[in-house]
């Protein structure tokens, strides 16, 4: 059956609202500010032309404070500096013991002066031994080099950025919290990840899409998880599933479905850690899958909207663009599927859609 006009009409209007809310997402981006304690603003833009002077700036810095011909009095000055400048920075000798470390580093570390100096860096956070700030920070010292990585933490819940400038007698390391950029960087991506899903339903006859063939919704399952790896670890989330059935299926559609399903359940959370289950059962002649959670739930006056685009229950609490779940619906009707959801708020949700079985399973 193919798409009337006017359902093509109304979708490619869906689509243009859809294409300018991406596009605020963009601009968001690249204007991110992160509001410093200090009342100060930083910036963030990776490809900012001011970047290069900002890396050229801290090498100045590390090199003078490091340096084997820094006087005691241009050492009392550049610690001046680094006392009052808005990056962390640490200081840590051939051992690994911290030698020197700024007030920035005590915020964004949680850790007193006390708690570091003197004391081998890794026994303090024996938790990022063999992550990647310790191999990055390892070959900069081995093969003399400056590196810069990116790490989560998240027993700070935080991302950071560092940089490390190796030394004759160690090495020292500036780095900064770009958790805020980070997350905004992940909305983006499964915005405009909804966005290219959205453009295909609403572009075309939805009997084109690709042939339904024999997926195994467990390795469906384990896409989805793979793609969702950054936000399951953010939030230390746990996905289990019982045993899932190989059926008919469009499988590209399928793991966009499982993953937005799950990664409701995941953004939509309360105070603990969030846990999501997927399960199947066969009945006559369908199978039923659930996505069940323990997030903060949906009222019931919501039920039958949350379908539908752009529209949302919380849309100041949690970011988002109001079409996941419009998404969903389309992807499970396409085979002749339904979709729905039991919840009470603040009590956690249990999405259901139902897969025909057709001949050949």
């Amino acid at each position: 059956m193919k798409i009337e006009d006017n359902t093509k009409g109304q979708l490619i209007n869906e689509l243009v609202e859809l294409r300018r809310r991406v596009a605020e997402l963009e601009k968001e981006k690249s204007e991110t500010q992160i509001r410093r304690s200090e009342g100060e603003q930083d910036l963030i833009c990776c490809e900012a032309p001011a970047a290069d002077e900002r890396v050229t700036m801290l090498e100045s810095i590390a090199d003078a404070f490091c340096g084997q011909c820094c006087t005691d009095e241009d050492r009392s000055g550049i610690t001046t500096i680094l006392e009052s400048v808005t990056d962390a920075f640490l200081a840590l000798d051939q051992k690994w013991r911290v030698t020197y470390m700024n007030p920035k580093a005590e915020q964004l570390l949680r850790k007193k002066r006390s708690d570091l100096i003197g004391r081998i860096y890794w026994d303090v956070f024996p938790d990022i031994v063999d992550t990647v700030s310790y191999r990055e920070l390892h070959r900069a010292v081995a093969e003399n080099i400056t590196v810069k990585f990116e790490q989560f933490y998240p027993p700070l819940d935080t991302w950071f950025e560092a940089r490390g400038f190796p030394y004759k007698k160690g090495i020292s390391v500036f780095f900064r919290d770009i958790t805020q950029r980070k997350r905004a960087e992940e909305e983006l991506r499964r915005s405009n990840a909804e966005l290219e899903q959205f453009a295909y339903i609403a572009s075309h006859d939805e009997t084109r899409g690709k042939p339904f063939e024999l997926t195994d919704c467990e390795a469906v399952l384990e896409q989805a998880i793979t793609n969702l790896k950054m936000a399951i670890e953010e939030n230390k989330a746990i996905v289990t599933h019982d045993p899932l059935p190989i059926v008919m299926a469009d499988a590209t559609q399928m793991v966009q479905l499982l993953q937005n399903l799950i990664g409701n359940g995941i953004k939509f959370r309360k105070g603990e850690p969030p846990r999501v289950h997927v399960s199947a059962e066969r009945k006559g002649n369908e199978w039923i899958i659930s996505v069940q959670d323990n997030g903060i739930g949906i009222s019931p006056e919501f039920f039958g909207r949350i379908f539908q685009l752009f529209q949302r229950e919380y849309t100041s609490e949690y970011p988002g663009t109001g079409i996941g779940l419009a998404i969903c619906k389309r992807i499970v009707e396409r085979p002749g599927g339904r979709i729905w959801v039991e919840s009470e708020a603040g009590r956690g949700s249990a999405f259901y859609f139902t897969i025909p079985v057709r001949r050949g399973e």
